[in-house]
């Protein structure tokens, strides 16, 4: 197993007072709030796109976790090299509503695929539906895994100090 390596460039930072965790935790759960409505939201566009909720479901909780996931792990080996933890997360916040808001334009301009799809795949319906729900799970990797970054950003904001486990705790609650 090797051991994480640390840029010696990037000045350390004094970790937040504990009063200031909290506003922290708050945007924190705000993002986790949104996270959700996000996924309702997308599971409810879908379910007309598949015409049945088992395979929105299925699609948006595939890509939700993967991409939660990805982007964890993404940012979370750069986190400790990062010099204004705090505005990055204010990029990933902006890089996920704007991702998110274009998702439905995106699945209106993408219908033609579809219907094409449904005449060139007649006789090969499930592979129909495992391409649908490819393309579309590549759709939401993208807002999904700006979202798995946010929690590794605010972690590096919140960082230092003998506390760093309890703050990391209070902002994964939260």
């Amino acid at each position: 197993m090797s051991t994480p390596s640390f840029d010696a460039t990037a000045p350390p930072l004094r970790p937040l007072a504990p009063p200031r965790v909290a506003p922290v935790a708050l945007l924190l759960a705000g993002s986790g709030f949104a996270a959700l409505v996000y996924e309702v939201v997308w599971t409810r566009q879908l379910t007309y796109l598949f015409g049945a909720t088992l395979y929105a479901v299925v699609t948006v909780l595939t890509a939700f976790m993967g991409g939660l996931a990805l982007g964890a792990w993404w940012w979370g080996r750069r986190a400790d090299r990062l010099r204004r933890p705090v505005m990055v997360y204010g990029f990933l916040e902006l890089g996920i509503a704007v991702s998110a808001l274009a998702f439905p334009a995106i699945l209106r301009a993408i219908t033609p695929l579809w219907s094409w799809g449904y005449v060139a795949f007649e006789d090969q319906w499930t592979l129909f539906l495992a391409l649908r729900m490819a393309l579309i799970g590549a759709l939401l990797l993208v807002p999904t895994f700006l979202m798995g970054g946010t929690l590794p950003v605010l972690l590096r904001a919140c960082a230092g100090g003998g506390t760093a486990g309890n703050r990391a705790g209070w902002l994964y609650a939260a």
